[in-house]
């Protein structure tokens, strides 16, 4: 059960694909980020993750599958605290990797976490085109007719 309820007007995406020599699939979810706070965020991942798991069409196990979970909460402002939180580096399973990005609906911005290191930088230009996918998404849901703007570290 999530702690965030899903924006159903907005379908979530599955993809998969080989990439920087991992079969790498994906979920990228909608959900309400009224009240969200970094507990709702680290209780949604398990019932995300399993949701991205079941759209897995390849036979790869977990290990040489790796799965990235994209919450994308979308609300019309955020919290310093979650603001905070998103931006820093969040604890992982073995090859379940959370990605929360937190849209603000009234300025079409978006924060995210801005440390990838080493094996993350490996995966960023993949994880940036499922970053800009999703977000278009939801601005266009939310009535913008541009990208979302990334919100620097103030």
């Amino acid at each position: 059960m999530l702690s965030s309820p899903p924006i159903t007007t907005i379908e979530p995406m599955f993809a998969e694909r080989w990439f920087a020599g991992t079969y790498v699939v994906s979920g990228t979810f909608f959900l309400d980020g009224a009240a969200v706070t970094s507990s709702h965020v680290e209780s949604d991942i398990e019932p995300l993750y399993r949701e991205v798991r079941r759209s897995k069409k390849a036979m790869w196990p977990r290990g040489l599958a790796g799965f990235f979970v994209i919450p994308i909460y979308c609300a019309a402002g955020f919290d310093d605290e979650i603001r905070g939180w998103i931006r820093s580096r969040h604890s992982f399973a073995y090859a379940i990797w959370p990605e929360p990005l937190l849209y603000e609906t009234s300025q079409n911005s978006v924060i995210f976490r801005e440390d990838f290191g080493a094996r993350g930088s490996a995966f960023y230009p993949y994880l940036s085109q499922l970053f800009g996918i999703g977000l278009n998404r939801a601005a266009a849901h939310f009535g913008h007719s541009s990208p979302p703007t990334r919100k620097k570290n103030a």
